[in-house]
């Protein structure tokens, strides 16, 4: 008995003394096949953990270019950029394959012919050999294979770009997918040279040794490659930003960032120590101590703002009047710009500017009638654009608006915020001791810095005021411009409302040159009213388009107002809902400045910049039902889907109810009755202007960098018929019917649209 139990129990283990499975369970011929090709697979993913860090980097890359609508907008505009960023390519190739062999060298300390250290006896079975082989085959590829991903990525990110304007970058993307063709055949040949020209192990026996001799090599140089970058991001994140492009930018902070992260996955391997979490750990536990993100303020004071009643009576003396219906009528017009990134800020000042350039000689200028912008996000961006090239235009040095306006928009802004991201910021956070001797500059102040320089350079540095750089509440007061005249003092320039929140409360910050001390815009904080100092004007239209991650929040500390600002779409993208409190005061203090004179048509004009809300008519927008439902990971998703799904539905019953309310006010003012509590206003117009897709179904990526094609589609939105007029609006023809309105003559865009 004793024997016949010996034997079943030894014919439960396999000749490696591991236990075999019932037969109920054992390998059917399928799972075998299977199982074939399961086991090469299975030494790759026992060998990526140690070159993990590689492989983050990589799928990092891949989400940025191709998992983002930004990536489809990166672009080197110049041959030199493109030339950067070819090199930026190489040298993330070759630090991404560089350190995971190495340190797969350390961890396999076999060649790359089977040759080990710790060789397998002949007598082992030919299952340890396969195992031995595979395990050696992944060892020897994963390395090359992500070095060679890294090529991937960038072709992808040129082929992306532009790919339906073949005509316009087919020189560029030859020559980019050609060179980077040619790196990758580079990058290929020397990874398998030493088997043809007879430099590998077998000739010599000491292949792991010379890994790790080239490592320190490399570890000396890639510090000095940090340290050089770093001092180029923290000392001008600017200008290194501009000069490299975003594309390279991008490659270049991973390039330096896998040497560092490498060597910390390997010390976390030799100590089991986590060296990793234990820096982050620390750059949290430093936010304790240190503020990393103050908001810019000026060391001046801020100027007295009038009230939304002075401003209306300021208005009202120098507005034109024109024939409306056959009465005489002054309009004013109020603007509600919404958010989206750089495609809103081009399209707002693109329609701003535009508007103002027709009435330029006239007797009636757009600016005059322009009482106020609520603006969000990109749009706050746009507007304070145009407000700064109109006090431009005032002392001389331009004559027309959109054009410039668009050149100032016309950069690549992303590239200084991933400069300062990826280097200052990750320094100062790592390193938050540092804040006490030295003044470095975030990435948000890099990012007002950026449009404060292109904002120069679009006037070919010869500006005459200060820009996006002036003291946000000094822009009223400016010299301004009146209709065919330069340089005469106007006695009027419109109003900026931009929307930021605060993070801790929701409740909107209002960045105003007007004074909300009373209670025109209910629950909602005016800032200056908490401020003993002005701000830049960047930094105001900043703190109302603080995009997610991309620009940190804004910490708050004055007197009583502590917090942070976000992006004000976390309230309402639209700008609508300051713009319906502003119209609704407006209306309650019509009847005391216009006293029975002149009446006054309040013009809404409201700029939607997300192409993906395809609809004909705000007034008329029935709810919008869901076509299909979310079922991956939903437990998960749910929160935050329906928290931007609010953000986006708030938005848009904003824009309903302001044109509703114009709607109503239109109507009773034909039937003589009062439009809310004045009987001063002469019914009321709502125009919108709405970006859509293009006739490929492409709309702008959202971010900071837009692509020659996107901004030449944005402006070209402002001078065609709309492919589907039953779905979108004629943003020509609401144009002409404004200009006629406040002109008497329809007119169309003078400026042309760049190639």
């Amino acid at each position: 008995m004793a024997s016949r139990e010996k034997t079943k129990i030894s014919d439960l283990h396999d000749n490696r003394g591991r236990l075999r499975p019932p037969t109920l369970f054992r390998l059917t011929p399928v799972v075998a096949v299977l199982n074939m090709f399961w086991a090469p697979v299975r030494e790759f993913f026992r060998v990526l953990p140690f070159a993990r860090f590689s492989v983050v980097v990589v799928l990092g890359a891949l989400f940025v270019v191709y998992g983002t609508g930004q990536g489809r907008e990166l672009e080197g505009t110049a041959f030199r950029q493109g030339i950067i960023f070819v090199a930026a390519t190489w040298l993330l190739a070759f630090q991404t394959w560089f350190w995971a062999r190495l340190i797969l060298a350390d961890r396999f300390p076999r060649d790359v012919h089977n040759q080990l250290l710790d060789t397998v006896p002949s007598s082992a079975p030919a299952a340890d050999h396969r195992q031995h082989g595979r395990l050696q085959f992944a060892v020897n590829w994963v390395p090359r294979l992500l070095g060679l991903a890294v090529f991937g990525v960038a072709i992808v990110s040129t082929v992306i770009v532009d790919q339906t304007v073949a005509e316009r970058m087919e020189r560029d993307a030859i020559l980019l997918i050609g060179v980077l063709s040619l790196s990758a055949a580079s990058f290929a040949y020397c990874v398998i040279r030493r088997r043809h020209f007879g430099r590998g192990p077998e000739a010599d026996g000491n292949y792991v040794s010379e890994v790790r001799s080239a490592g320190l090599i490399m570890i000396p140089l890639s510090i000095v490659t940090l340290a050089l970058f770093t001092y180029l991001a923290i000392t001008d994140p600017v200008g290194f930003g501009f000069y490299v492009g975003s594309g390279a930018a991008i490659f270049l902070a991973f390039s330096v960032v896998v040497p560092v992260g490498s060597y910390l996955v390997f010390l976390t391997s030799e100590s089991g120590f986590p060296v990793i979490w234990a820096l982050l750990i620390f750059g949290a536990v430093g936010t304790l101590f240190v503020e990393l993100h103050d908001i810019r303020v000026t060391n001046t004071p801020p100027e007295q703002r009038p009230t939304v009643e002075q401003a209306l009576a300021d208005w009202y003396q120098q507005a034109p009047s024109v024939q409306y219906e056959g009465r005489e009528v002054k309009p004013l017009v109020v603007v509600a710009t919404a958010g989206g990134g750089l495609p809103a800020a081009h399209w707002t000042a693109t329609i701003l500017g535009a508007l103002e350039d027709t009435g330029f000689g006239d007797d009636s200028c757009f600016h005059q009638h322009l009482f106020a912008v609520s603006g969000v996000s990109g749009g706050s961006l746009g507007a304070s654009i145009f407000s700064a090239a109109l006090a431009e235009s005032g002392v001389g040095n331009t004559k027309f608006l959109e054009a410039p306006s668009r050149e100032a928009l016309s950069q690549d802004f992303l590239a200084p915020t991933i400069v300062g991201l990826m280097f200052s910021d990750v320094l100062r956070h790592l390193v938050f001791p540092i804040e006490y001797f030295f003044d470095i500059e975030d990435r948000a102040t890099a990012l007002e810095t950026a449009w404060e320089y292109q904002w120069r350079a679009a006037f070919d540095n010869k500006a005459k005021t200060n820009g996006l750089a002036a003291p946000f509440t000094s822009l009223r007061t400016q010299i301004g411009r009146e209709c065919g005249t330069w340089g005469s003092e106007s006695i009027w320039m419109p109003a900026l409302l931009l929307n930021g929140v605060v993070q801790e409360t929701g409740q909107r910050l209002i960045i105003s040159h007007l004074d909300f001390s009373g209670n025109d815009v209910p629950d909602a904080i005016d800032f200056f009213d908490h401020s003993p100092t002005d701000l830049p004007l960047s930094t105001a239209a900043h703190n109302s388009a603080r995009f997610p991650y991309l620009s940190p929040a804004g910490t708050l500390k004055r007197a009583n107002l502590k917090g942070h600002v976000i992006d004000g779409g976390y309230f309402e993208n639209f700008g609508a809902a300051t713009a319906f409190d502003l119209l609704r005061a407006i209306a309650r203090y019509a009847d005391r400045v216009a006293h029975n004179d002149v009446p006054i048509l309040p013009v809404i004009v409201q700029i939607s910049s997300d192409a993906s809300l395809q609809y004909k008519s705000l007034e008329d927008l029935d709810p919008i039902l869901p076509d299909r439902t979310s079922r991956f990971e939903n437990e998960i998703r749910a929160p935050l889907i329906g928290m931007l799904a609010v953000r986006n539905a708030r938005g848009t019953l904003a824009a309903k109810r302001l044109a509703q309310w114009s709607a109503a006010c239109d109507r009773n003012a034909r039937r003589g009755l009062a439009c809310g509590a004045s009987t001063s206003l002469a019914g009321a117009k709502f125009y919108q202007f709405q970006l859509t897709r293009d006739a490929s179904g492409r709309s702008p990526g959202l971010g900071w960098q837009l692509s020659r094609r996107s901004i030449a589609d944005i402006c070209q939105q402002m001078r065609t018929v709309p492919i589907d007029s039953g779905r979108f609006q004629d943003n020509l023809a609401n144009f002409r019917a404004i200009t006629q309105l406040l002109t008497g003559t329809p007119q169309t865009p003078l400026a042309d649209c760049p190639p």
